[in-house]
């Protein structure tokens, strides 16, 4: 399967739903994370929870991906894939219930 949404696709909905208290988060990297949390404390959802619920920030996607106007001059359709939102997106209105999804899938995910 091929990514399919590019940064430019997604940064105007990541706007609207930031101002509404939402986010646009890295699925791939947050599953990892809770998958690790889970490691630590399996026992223990309700702080699994909660730490995923305090680093949702550091998964939000970023934008910033080309370092300088050199390297967005050279983009073409053969490396435009620095541009695509290739790990899987997760769209929250609500971090809490955010949280929550993240770490039932991580549960389920094999």
């Amino acid at each position: 399967m091929e990514p399919n949404t590019f940064l430019w696709d997604t940064c105007g909905p990541h706007c609207i739903i930031t101002a509404l208290g939402g986010g646009i988060i890295q699925l791939k990297y947050a599953l990892e994370t809770v998958k690790l949390l889970l490691q630590k404390s399996p026992n223990n959802l309700d702080t699994v929870i909660q730490l995923t619920f305090n680093n949702l920030h550091k998964f939000q996607i970023k934008y910033n991906v080309l370092k300088s106007s050199e390297e967005f001059q050279k983009l073409t359709s053969v490396n435009l894939s620095k541009c695509c939102n290739r790990n899987g997106l997760l769209a929250y209105c609500n971090p809490m219930i955010a949280s929550q999804i993240l770490v039932h899938i991580a549960l389920n995910q094999k």
